[in-house]
């Protein structure tokens, strides 16, 4: 599959959400929530690519922080609007309280756990006390999922 042919179906995805909610079309709710979580996985990818080549102009733990940033920035928005409401109307701190509490259980339960993990994964040693290293991450595998990476080589 060409390149072009990767990036156009990943845009798509994204692109028929927009297309979708600027008309106002209404979906039954399973329609409407599919929709959304393909445009969500179109866009996934497309910031992924994003990421691999940001790393290749910045430090790699400048690209990754700005996409881990990025990734966060809605739950905040999320976050933000509970805590305004709830500071109008108290019924909303109930809503504010649960988002809140949820998103710190699954970045303290889930995230820092991965990130032991993949750590461990990286440095652990053999039963003859060899060392296991991963090769570096940025452009070295081809295929469709480093299409965009592969563009610039």
């Amino acid at each position: 599959m060409s390149i072009f042919l990767w990036i156009s179906v990943t845009g798509a995805l994204s692109l028929q959400w927009i297309i979708v909610h600027l008309t106002g079309a209404s979906l039954s709710p399973p329609v409407q929530a599919l929709s959304a979580g393909v445009a969500i996985f179109g866009a996934s990818f497309m910031l992924s690519w994003a990421a691999e080549l940001a790393q290749l102009e910045i430090p790699q733990a400048l690209a990754l922080a700005l996409l881990a940033l990025i990734a966060v920035l809605p739950e905040y928005a999320v976050d933000m609007y509970f805590a305004w409401e709830a500071g109008k109307d108290p019924k909303y701190t109930a809503f504010a309280t649960a988002n809140m509490t949820g998103a710190n259980r699954l970045l303290i339960g889930v995230g820092w756990a991965t990130v032991v993990l993949a750590f461990w994964l990286k440095t652990r040693a053999t039963a003859s006390g060899q060392r296991i290293s991963a090769e570096p991450f940025p452009c070295r595998s081809p295929g469709p999922i480093h299409a965009p990476c592969n563009t610039w080589r």
